[in-house]
């Protein structure tokens, strides 16, 4: 089965839930693919807007239609990590994302 873009952005977003599946990954070195939950990704983004206003989808969309969908999933990580390294990072829920995960996770909760 191939992965759709939307598959993939949503498999990414789900990553957010998940809390420390990146570091996990890049501390074991593991391949743990991507943790599929829209419905987890749609609650986080949810919550997202409605503390910190709705994000600009517009943008969102913009980056997401930069790379090609082969290289989505590496754009993606690399976008959280310069959040992370540059502070842009914001709490949901008393959780931690990185904005580009925040935005995601709003994005699949557009519906």
């Amino acid at each position: 089965m191939s992965a759709t873009r939307r598959n993939v952005l949503i498999g990414l977003a789900g990553l957010a839930a998940a809390g420390g599946a990146w570091a996990m990954r890049d501390a074991f070195g593991e391949d743990y693919g991507l943790l599929s939950s829209p419905g987890a990704a749609e609650a986080i983004g949810i919550a997202y807007a409605a503390e910190h206003g709705a994000p600009d989808l517009a943008s969102i969309e913009a980056f997401l239609k930069e790379a090609s969908d082969d290289a989505i999933a590496e754009r993606i990580v690399t976008r959280v990590r310069e959040d992370f390294a540059a502070g842009r990072i914001v709490q949901v829920q008393g959780w931690f994302f990185s904005k580009t995960e925040a935005d995601l996770c709003a994005w699949v909760a557009r519906g």
